[in-house]
């Protein structure tokens, strides 16, 4: 009887350690930029994949010790725009079509870009 007791209690704790795990992976969501922009709130702390045309630099983030440790710049299309904060490479330049995947965070209101890849017209 206690080796049955055992048996379950470990079976639970493995079903609760999957679905929990299951609750942190994210899939990443397409996301128009002007849906983004006008339903903040909506996609506040989930990941999302955008598209558009890199508009202002910001400048890169540097570190204390030197180099390069983010790059940050405002991405636009239709009108609308969001503010991304992304990985040192690949480095971006006003007018790159490119597609970002990240976090979008309400406050401070910007993608934590986890990947950028090119957009080709």
């Amino acid at each position: 009887m206690r080796r049955l007791g055992r048996g379950v209690l470990l079976l639970t704790g493995w079903l609760l350690l999957g679905a929990v795990a299951a609750l942190v992976v994210q899939a990443a969501e397409p996301v128009s930029l002007t849906d983004l922009v006008f339903q903040k709130a909506r996609f506040d702390r989930r990941v999302v994949i955008v598209s558009g045309t890199v508009g202002m630099m910001e400048g890169p983030l540097g570190s204390p010790r030197g180099g390069l440790r983010a790059q940050s710049f405002w991405l636009e299309e239709r009108g609308a725009s969001v503010r991304v904060i992304a990985p040192p490479l690949p480095i971006v330049r006003p007018g790159d079509r490119i597609e970002v995947e990240g976090t979008y965070q309400l406050i401070p209101d910007a993608i934590e870009a986890t990947h950028i890849a090119p957009r080709f017209r």
